[in-house]
């Protein structure tokens, strides 16, 4: 029996629930969809908390009725807001050449101990960067090589305790029976690449609507993850503010905007309010705009420098999220200022390659990988003993 999965993206606008399982060739085929706007969060708190709890459970009912099911067991993205990312190597030893088991991983990941976190965060996954045989030869999937030595470099994702607490909590009152955590950016990040440009090191910025998250990653995991609390509603917020016009006004008028274009004096933006046509002068939105873009690309570009992985100028950083990836000209306008390529990426899949479905749909194949049962590798046993420590 094909199983269905049921997850929940966490946005900073927000919450969508989608109900799934496996299709013919690796497709994805979505039974429900569930989606409320809530107030969402900034600088890792709750803007609206006592309003959470009803919108997490308008979107669960909302994509139960579509797919006809009831949610029993629910995966759970957490936003890079409310994560970090730390790489350790660890290291195990044979008495004697020795063919590596998955037994043999499952120690490996075992050996990290982080016991200065354990008060306030809990590791939701592990993935490897790379491996090392006899401390000579670095390996990609060690399982079945022969050694007297295997070390790794492992990527760990940390959640705040505070944030499982409270879904748990809110999921639990609801009626789902149990609850699983993953990172939605790890997961988008997995998707989003194919392997062997994963391979070469990649930037990944999810700039969403009032929160954003930097990503560097490599081979299977994570290097690094910087999030800061801005995004595409700062761009319409200030269009509402410098130009005196409901917030409603700007959201119409943000999605009109060239950010490219060299307007002239003359020139001008329009939109529909009711029966009536609202004109704007080109040259001033365009202003509004691309400060506030400026501003985002310094925060990415001071992401990038203060990292501990370097990467070269060349690399490009490559962009999805809601927030701003839908403005036209934002590629070249947010590369003059980070002074690298700059791409936008969307789910490999044509009827969901919009940039703003990257973390929903990376949770769902992330989550369907895991459990299918020929898809359940080493990785896929350690992370799931992990989890359920």
């Amino acid at each position: 029996m094909i199983q269905n999965i049921a997850v929940l993206d966490i946005g900073s606008s927000k919450l969508t629930v989608l109900i799934g399982q496996r299709g013919a060739n690796n497709t994805i085929q979505v039974k429900g969809i569930g989606e409320c706007k809530y107030d969402g969060y900034s600088d890792g708190e709750w803007l609206s908390k006592e309003n959470l709890p009803a919108a997490v459970n308008t979107a669960i009912a909302s994509a139960e009725q579509a797919a006809g099911v009831k949610i029993r067991s629910l995966y759970i993205g957490v936003p890079g807001e409310f994560c970090f990312v730390e790489c350790k190597e660890a290291g195990i030893g044979f008495n004697k050449r020795h063919r590596i088991t998955d037994a043999d991983l499952d120690k490996l990941y075992s050996a990290c101990s982080f016991s200065e976190y354990a008060n306030e965060y809990d590791i939701i996954n592990v993935q490897p960067i790379s491996f090392m045989i006899d401390n000579s030869r670095r390996v990609m999937v060690p399982v079945g090589q022969y050694a007297v030595q295997l070390s790794g470099y492992l990527s760990h994702v940390f959640a705040e305790k505070k944030f499982i607490g409270t879904f748990d909590r809110i999921v639990s009152d609801i009626g789902v029976e149990q609850v699983d955590y993953v990172s939605s950016n790890l997961a988008e990040y997995l998707l989003l690449f194919p392997e062997k440009k994963r391979d070469e090191g990649v930037i990944l910025a999810d700039v969403g609507y009032i929160s954003s998250t930097l990503c560097i990653g490599k081979g299977d995991g994570l290097l690094d993850m910087k999030s800061f609390s801005m995004g595409g509603g700062h761009i319409e917020a200030d269009l509402s503010m410098a130009l005196e016009i409901p917030y409603k006004q700007a959201e119409m008028l943000k999605r009109k905007v060239i950010v490219s274009l060299d307007a002239g004096d003359d020139e001008i933006y329009e939109i529909t309010v009711g029966d009536k046509i609202r004109s704007f002068p080109a040259k001033t939105v365009n202003e509004i705009v691309r400060y506030r873009l400026g501003v985002i690309a310094k925060m990415l570009a001071k992401g990038i420098s203060s990292s501990n992985t370097k990467m070269p100028d060349y690399a490009p950083l490559y962009l999805t999220g809601g927030g701003i990836a839908f403005l036209h000209g934002v590629k070249d306008e947010l590369s003059a200022t980070l002074r690298r390529p700059v791409e936008i990426v969307v789910p490999p899949m044509p009827q969901v390659g919009y940039p703003d479905k990257s973390s929903g749909w990376g949770l769902m194949d992330m989550v369907l990988n895991n459990i299918m049962p020929e898809k359940e590798n080493f990785l896929t046993k350690i992370l799931n003993k992990i989890k359920n420590r």
